[in-house]
């Protein structure tokens, strides 16, 4: 017989030692006894397998991210967002050539590096595709480079299907990671040949193809580099780590689902801004010197060129941001055309906000150009606070932090923001490829008065038994169209109509229809408040609604409104709303109540006639 081969000795390792530290801190008498069983080569196996096994929260957590990211809009944003960023590098390097070229010294950026990288990007763009097609066809990709989520949580043929998101995903990052890596390699080569060759000659051009084929151990640091930042995949610092375990240790993963693709959104938004300087990977490169300060320079320079111009066509009303802070104004300027974070070209507004990290950059100028506006004259010299607030609303509109944002505002306000906090959870359990669907499949923008509208507002068919939205003159509020039809670029059209355009001009706004009413019982009391359901409200908007936009055409069109004084027009809107919404309230009540309520308000309005 053979001989039984002999067992290895195991020791106890320091990361294990310490996981187990952590987990049985209180418990002196089974952290003994896990700390022998482990130096067997048993335990060892029963300790790895037990470390590999998924929870139960781990599964969980895996497939509501993944249904996060399932719908083809947000595949496309992801697309879109990292062929703006690509593009943006070309004009980084040109003004870098041009720091450098008033500067002595032979470490500069070349003038041809531009081109190159240009260049190396559309030759990589072929052989991106077959990466990610192989990526989509096996799902072998480096989980490390996309460590959002616990990859294989969930076993088998459903955890496969369930993270085909992911893999779409990660397909995309191969596809732009290698168009990346392969433009900063053509740029690097570039830079390196131009040392010792003329540019014109076949050796410059072969020396070019050897380095680009065999780069330098240094060129091969920075193409992985510029691949991980330039598709968002830097690894977390030590601050980016913290959170990371504080959200997984705290299990608040259905509030910060998402980490360190968003957080390099910011680092990277924030290195082409002023404040360039509180990110430590800038602080590196301007540190470098030579080519790469000039970079990290052009950086900030051509981040704050784009946002003096989105500041001057913000001010001029061709761009857009999140416009007036009176949410009822702001529905009037949405239901007359406007749309928030969007450009003006012709008549037709096309949003940004998604394009990012340069989205969000046009966002924040676009909006420190609103705030002056809404500033009062007293407040105007105070530009670090307009500053810090459009940078505010920029930083809470990002992702990884939409979640935490929306737990604050529940807190603080929960009358207003709990509802639609706990309406947002439970409709984020439909995956986002069925919302999609739903919402693409409906002409019209739907009401929503509970969880379950929320659950329902994301299921094709479901949607549309709920009642549609209605605007501030009982028009049904339609979905805005799309630029390519599942683009994330929406787009709405200027309205025409004489009516909605005054009211945006003169800064109309009405509150939305009320839940409660109280019905009168004689005239000197009440009969109490009474909860209007979604049909009763659906009907107060559409009969309110429609009376006043059938009184204000008349008026509007009548000769004598364009001599009316704004402050004169602006109570005429005021008042046909008032008794408009009377009228409304009116028909919601019960048919006894009815005949009383109506000749109070023909009292009212005759009182307001004499």
């Amino acid at each position: 017989e053979k001989e039984a081969a002999p067992q290895p000795e195991l020791s106890l390792g320091v990361k294990q030692l310490r996981e187990l530290i952590a987990k049985y801190r209180d418990d002196p008498a089974m952290l003994k006894k896990m700390t022998q069983e482990i130096s067997t080569p048993e335990g060892a196996l029963k300790f790895a397998r037990e470390k590999m096994a998924a929870t139960t929260w781990e599964k969980i957590v895996e497939a509501w991210k993944s249904g996060l990211v399932s719908g083809p809009i947000t595949h496309l944003a992801n697309v879109m967002g990292n062929t703006t960023f690509l593009a943006v590098r070309t004009p980084v390097e040109a003004l870098a050539a041009v720091i450098g070229a008033f500067r002595s010294g032979p470490d500069v950026v070349h003038m041809a590096e531009p081109l190159a990288r240009i260049a190396g990007s559309l030759h990589g763009t072929l052989d991106g595709l077959k990466v990610a097609g192989a990526v989509l066809k096996t799902g072998d990709y480096d989980p490390g480079k996309k460590g959002e989520q616990r990859r294989n949580a969930i076993e088998g043929t459903k955890g496969e299907v369930i993270r085909l998101p992911f893999r779409a995903l990660a397909a995309e990052d191969a596809l732009f990671r290698t168009m990346n890596e392969r433009g900063e390699a053509y740029s690097w080569a570039v830079r390196s040949a131009l040392k010792d060759t003329h540019p014109t000659t076949r050796e410059f051009r072969e020396r070019v193809a050897d380095l680009v084929q065999h780069p330098t151990p240094e060129m091969q640091a920075e193409i992985t580099t510029a691949g991980d930042r330039f598709t968002f995949n830097l690894p977390l610092g030590e601050k980016g780590q913290v959170v990371q375990q504080l959200v997984q240790a705290w299990h608040l993963e259905w509030a910060v689902p998402f980490i360190r693709t968003p957080g390099n959104i910011l680092k990277e938004l924030t290195r082409m801004s002023p404040f360039a300087s509180f990110i430590k990977e800038w602080r590196v490169d301007y540190g470098k010197g030579g080519a790469a300060r000039d970079k990290a320079l052009a950086e900030v320079y051509v981040g704050s060129s784009i946002a003096a111009v989105v500041t001057a066509l913000t001010l001029s009303g061709k761009i857009s941001g999140a416009g007036n802070p009176d949410q009822s104004k702001a529905a009037t300027q949405r239901a007359a055309g406007w749309q928030a974070y969007s450009v003006k070209i012709g008549d037709k507004w096309y949003a940004y906000q998604r394009l990012q990290p340069v989205g969000t950059l046009m966002g924040v100028s676009a909006d420190i150009a609103e705030v002056w506006e809404h500033l009062t004259p007293t407040e105007r010299d105070r530009v670090p606070k307009m500053i810090a607030i459009a940078f505010a609303n920029a930083v809470t509109h990002q992702t990884f932090l939409q979640g935490l944002t929306n737990i604050v505002n529940a807190v603080s306000d929960p009358d207003r923001f709990g509802p639609r906090f706990i309406q947002g959870m439970a409709g984020s359990v439909v995956p986002g490829a069925v919302a999609q669907t739903a919402q693409l499949s409906d002409p019209l923008i739907r009401e929503i008065h509970s969880s379950y509208d929320a659950v329902l507002n994301r299921i094709p068919g479901g949607r549309q038994s709920l009642y549609p939205k209605r605007d501030l003159f009982g028009v049904e509020v339609p979905n805005k169209d799309r630029l390519g039809w599942i683009t994330p670029v929406t787009v709405t059209q200027q309205s025409t109509d004489p009516v909605y355009l005054e009211a945006a001009r003169l800064n109309v706004g009405i509150t939305r229809t009320p839940e409660t009413i109280a019905l009168p019982a004689a005239r000197d009391r009440k009969l109490g408040d009474v909860s209007l359901s979604a049909q009763q409200q659906n009907k107060f908007a559409d009969v309110s609604g429609h009376m006043a936009y059938n009184i204000l055409r008349q008026i509007v069109d009548a000769p004598s409104w364009g001599h009316t004084p704004d402050l004169i027009k602006r109570r005429i809107f005021d008042v046909v709303f008032e008794k408009s919404r009377a009228v409304g309230r009116a028909e919601v009540i019960p048919p006894e109540q009815r005949e009383l309520e109506m000749q109070r308000i023909t009292e009212e309005l005759y009182k307001r006639l004499r």
